[in-house]
């Protein structure tokens, strides 16, 4: 059949559909005789999935991970539910916002004294604090900072202490270093398709979650993980290399691990991170136990030995 009955049965209008071969969703054949494009049935099959999954918001990345790479349809729906929650969550913030201003806007002479008060405006909710990250630090920096973070911004400002400690954390954030392009997240966050960075923080949440409940197995594997790093840079002088120059490139990011001023502050204003940095510290004292000495301050003396 032409493109103009395959339109005709799919609901798909002809461009959609030479766009959807251009992506590489399907594969036409051609009327040898005269070079007109001739769609199968299985053609069409085919145009009606991707028509169902555009009506979902799917990408075509993640339409053409499902037909033609293999990634099964409830993966790929999962992801997309997690998105759209997430997308809900936000949506749903800036409405109750709004919604407590207009309030204020109806009673008020000065409009400008609220617009200039907004960010006083406090929403006592899970993920509005990564929300306000994400618009004090807008482009790749702040999606780089909440995709590392997320977990651990539950929390509301709700004394004099957390208001300091909350601009203190900005203050440190907006005089770090650019992170550099090169670091694994932040290729991740400048892909216009999300899908696997959103994969990504699912597993890095989900990690997350484990280690504070103390899972035996992701506790084992983080601690066995630990030690095997060590032993291998005691060993593997490709790969002590390779260290090197994560430091050197400084996509390691020491402002931001713990210890580090950023750190702290979230320890202060986030009880969940702070639970998180000490369990962490727990478990490197038990890889510690088992090596002998202190893994961090090995790491560290060897990598400067080198770089010297």
């Amino acid at each position: 059949m032409n493109i103009k009955e395959a339109a005709r049965q799919t609901g798909l209008t002809k461009k959609a559909i030479k766009y959807y071969e251009q992506e590489g969703l399907i594969t036409v054949s051609k009327n040898p005789d005269n070079g007109y494009r001739e769609y199968s049935a299985q053609d069409v099959n085919t145009l009606k999935m991707i028509a169902a999954l555009r009506m979902l918001a799917l990408s075509v990345s993640d339409i053409k991970a499902f037909l033609l790479e293999g990634t099964s349809l409830h993966d790929i729906l999962r992801q997309q539910h997690e998105k759209l929650s997430r997308q809900i969550e936000e949506l749903e913030q800036e409405r109750k916002l709004t919604e407590m201003l207009l309030k204020r806007v109806e009673d008020a002479e000065n409009v400008d004294s609220i617009l200039h008060d907004i960010g006083e405006v406090k929403i006592d909710e899970p993920k509005y604090m990564g929300l306000q990250l994400k618009k004090l630090f807008p482009g790749d920096f702040g999606e780089f900072i909440a995709a590392l973070f997320e977990p651990f911004l539950d929390f509301s400002i709700d004394t004099d202490e957390k208001k300091a400690a909350w601009a203190e954390l900005i203050k440190v954030l907006d005089d770090m270093d650019e992170v550099p392009a090169a670091h694994p997240m932040m290729q991740l966050v400048g892909k216009e398709d999300p899908a696997q960075l959103q994969q990504h923080k699912a597993q890095h949440d989900q990690f997350i979650e484990r280690i504070l409940e103390r899972d035996p197995a992701t506790w084992d594997t983080h601690k066995n993980t630990i030690i095997q790093l060590v032993k291998r840079v005691q060993t593997d002088e490709e790969y002590r290399e390779s260290l090197i120059k994560i430091g050197e490139s400084a996509s390691d990011l020491p402002a931001l691990k713990a210890g580090s001023p950023f750190s702290n502050l979230l320890q202060k204003l986030s009880p969940k991170y702070d639970t998180y940095v000490r369990l962490h510290l727990e478990l490197k004292k038990e890889a510690d136990e088992e090596l002998g000495f202190d893994s961090e301050a090995y790491l560290n003396q060897m990598l400067q030995i080198k770089k010297r």
